[in-house]
């Protein structure tokens, strides 16, 4: 009650402001500070217990083969049979999928070795996360493309060209190859005929080159090979295109 303004039957009350309630801040940072100890002994045990280690996904794919007799014979057989490294044989039967997928291949008639090689530095990375039975391009399919290139009927570059058209769009390996243009050109009258119109398409750069800006050489092949279609074999088209330029 205010003690100037009250007056008797008139009383005048004052409006007061609590102190501020500091009790509930130190009761909490009490807790915490009694916790510190605790939890810093917690966190050194922790430390000093060793982590379990993390399995690679090689003891993933042995566990695999442990656990699965048919994987365990397809390692064994992709080493002895096929002469693949261990490393390739480890990847090929890591699971029942890739190993069937791959069987398919050499079935079709593929050498082992290039099929694994194809599959395992190529395929697998077109693929990306799509498993490989979801592909267009099945696997005995995949096995007629590495036929052709064991067979040397496509040039390297044309061989990873077609191996991504195959994997995008599906379809018989050789009737796209001839299709698209990459098979090898064998004949040494066409590879010449390319160079020849090549040059032709570009005479300023070919002279220029002949002027001595050799580095004009590299623009000069490519023409060439395009000319080409992309069927024939880069050393041929360079030697032929070094006779002409001379």
């Amino acid at each position: 009650m205010d003690p100037v303004e009250s007056r008797s039957g008139a009383p005048v009350f004052n409006r007061t402001i609590t102190l501020r309630d500091t009790w509930a801040a130190k009761a909490a940072a009490s807790a915490k500070a009694a916790e510190e100890p605790k939890a810093r002994e917690k966190k050194a045990a922790a430390a000093e217990s060793p982590a379990a280690p993390r399995k690679s996904r090689a003891e993933f794919r042995a566990e695999a083969r442990a656990a699965d007799p048919e994987l365990a014979r397809r390692h064994g057989a992709y080493t002895r049979e096929h002469g693949l490294s261990q490393d390739e044989a480890d990847l090929l039967a890591g699971d029942p999928a890739t190993a069937a997928y791959f069987d398919a291949a050499v079935a079709a008639k593929a050498r082992p070795a290039t099929a694994a090689r194809w599959l395992l530095n190529d395929l697998a990375g077109l693929a990306g996360d799509r498993p490989l039975a979801s592909l267009p391009l099945p696997g005995a399919a995949f096995g007629r493309f590495v036929a052709l290139v064991d067979a040397g009927r496509v040039t390297a570059a044309g061989a990873k060209a077609l191996l991504s058209e195959l994997v995008a769009a599906g379809g018989d390996p050789e009737a796209r190859m001839k299709a698209l243009g990459f098979e090898k050109i064998e004949d040494r009258g066409a590879v010449e005929a390319a160079v020849t119109r090549a040059l032709a398409a570009h005479a300023t750069e070919a002279d220029r080159y002949r002027a001595g800006e050799k580095k004009l050489f590299g623009v000069l092949v490519g023409a060439a090979m395009k000319q080409a279609g992309g069927g024939a074999d880069a050393a041929v088209v360079r030697k032929v295109l070094e006779e002409k330029l001379r």
